[in-house]
């Protein structure tokens, strides 16, 4: 009885642990679900296998069995059942746009407030209102010159995003 119990356990922690692995494994209907849009092209990707060889170059052509990485005589090619995982080298130019507004929009905008309030000699409405526009006015333009140029600092750096596994 205990045997059997033993084999059960055994036999259930076996399919758990192989089903994610067989879902892993690339095939061509997979690559071409990840890949299409850059294969073969001028994208550069960089290919990790499960031996632990890393291949970078230019995605080329998506064949049945393999992909190939590279051109001419410097292509190599990487069966589908050896990728570990696929990832794509792009510009930062979303992200660093985003981070530039926000840092120039609480900067300025915090400055335009202090400013309308050091400026302000009356206790009056008029401070308040002028103090706001000050606020209002500075995170416009802040946010704005921020993201322009969050966005070409972001632009100029690079970094490798994975694409698979997902």
């Amino acid at each position: 009885m205990i045997r059997a119990r033993l084999l059960a356990v055994v036999a259930a922690a076996a399919l758990v642990f192989a089903a994610p692995a067989a879902a892993q494994q690339m095939d061509s209907a997979r690559a071409e679900q990840w890949l299409g849009a850059l294969c073969p092209g001028e994208r550069e990707v960089l290919v990790a296998t499960a031996s632990g060889q890393r291949v970078r170059g230019l995605c080329g052509p998506i064949e049945s069995t393999q992909l190939r990485i590279g051109r001419g005589t410097r292509e190599q090619v990487v069966p589908f059942a050896a990728v570990d995982s696929v990832w794509v080298r792009q510009r930062d130019s979303g992200p660093g746009a985003t981070t530039g507004a926000l840092i120039g929009a609480l900067g300025l905008g915090g400055a335009g407030l202090l400013l309308g309030q050091g400026l302000c000699e009356g206790a009056g409405d008029e401070c308040v209102d002028g103090s706001l526009l000050l606020g209002v006015t500075g995170t416009a333009v802040g946010g704005t010159v921020g993201a322009l140029l969050g966005a070409v600092g972001g632009h100029a750096t690079r970094t490798w995003r994975r694409i698979y596994p997902w």
